[in-house]
């Protein structure tokens, strides 16, 4: 049993607070929350997985860019918001409204709109992947200490000892980041960017010496992956940033950075499932968590069944404000 579903992430801390003076958490497997009026920023003061079970650009024409002006339509936008929900918030899921819509191009509640025939995707699937392609399910969360100048740094262990960093830089400057590796032995580096020119394409990564070198661009996202042997010790990972500026394919001004330093070190969490459409974390598990269905237009795993469209969804919300909508009546 997952609950509540509310409105937004500050309207879900609410409940989650008065769900613990009631002592009724103890029968819930998930506290889940919508992102229509807040943004999950902060943990929920919970021991149980968290999840962002539900949000979209509802109100937003389908787009497919992914840096303009920081719109809410915009592919980045909704890359820092996943960062900030699992990384800042300890999300153990993160979940798009909606798939696949037939020709449906004025609404933003989906990533892929088709025709029958083609297909048209919204850049928000591009940063829906930088956390999903590559963190596989069984994925450990590793914490990490320091600060990279404007970049939010995610990092996970996977069940094969592979090593996934996701570092999203909200910046005007692009990061050169050098990553020193100790407590494993990384034979291949990969690194997928996406930035304003193209999304989730190959990057240029330096494996030497058991560091990784690899630049973030301006308003973009880099995802490493480490491929290792299968090892149980704890993996620790030091980023640092580089001297050398770096240029950038949209012209904003370089500026010379004072190194800094990110300490990655294993978290022995366990993750709950990953699919392609919800983006999770690793947290704490001690209930089962349901799979979420990743293919067609499926909403989350607790919304099976429901049919109703985009423009009632929306109509709902505003009806009920910061309360909870079911399908006939609002929740205060």
């Amino acid at each position: 049993m997952t609950c509540c579903d509310n409105i937004g992430w500050k309207s879900q801390m609410d409940y989650t607070a008065k769900l613990a003076e009631l002592d009724v958490q103890k029968y819930l497997s998930v506290i889940t929350s919508h992102e229509y009026s807040s943004s999950p920023d902060q943990p929920m003061n919970t021991t149980l997985p968290t999840w962002m079970s539900e949000g979209a650009a509802n109100d937003q024409a389908f787009a497919t860019s992914w840096y303009i002006n920081g719109g809410s339509n915009e592919g980045f936008t909704w890359a820092v918001k996943i960062a900030q929900g699992i990384v800042n918030a300890d999300l153990s899921a993160y979940i798009y409204w909606e798939g696949v819509e037939t020709n449906n191009k004025g609404s933003l509640s989906h990533v892929i709109d088709t025709d029958g025939t083609k297909f048209t995707i919204s850049s928000i699937l591009w940063a829906i992947a930088h956390w999903s392609r590559h963190i596989r399910p069984g994925a450990h969360r590793l914490s990490t200490s320091g600060v990279i100048q404007d970049t939010i740094v995610g990092a996970f262990e996977n069940v094969d000892g592979s090593v996934v960093l996701v570092l999203t830089n909200s910046g005007t400057i692009a990061q050169t980041v050098d990553l020193g590796v100790s407590g494993g032995t990384f034979s291949t580096a990969q690194a997928f960017t996406s930035d304003a020119e193209a999304q989730m394409v190959d990057t240029k990564v330096t494996l030497s010496d058991g560091r990784v070198k690899v630049t973030v661009p301006v308003h973009g996202v880099v995802t490493v992956k480490l491929t290792t042997a299968k090892s149980s010790q704890p993996v620790s990972t030091t980023v640092s940033i580089q001297f050398a500026p770096t240029s950038t394919s949209v012209k904003h001004t370089l500026a010379h950075q004072k190194a800094s330093s990110t300490t990655l070190s294993t978290v022995k969490t366990a993750a709950s499932t990953q699919t392609a459409s919800a983006v999770e974390s690793a947290k704490d598990v001690k209930y089962p968590v349901l799979p979420v269905t990743s293919k067609g237009s499926a909403k989350t795993a607790t919304k099976k069944g429901s049919h109703r469209s985009h423009k009632a969804h929306s109509a709902a919300h505003r009806r009920c404000g910061h309360g909870i909508h079911r399908r006939d009546h609002c929740t205060n």
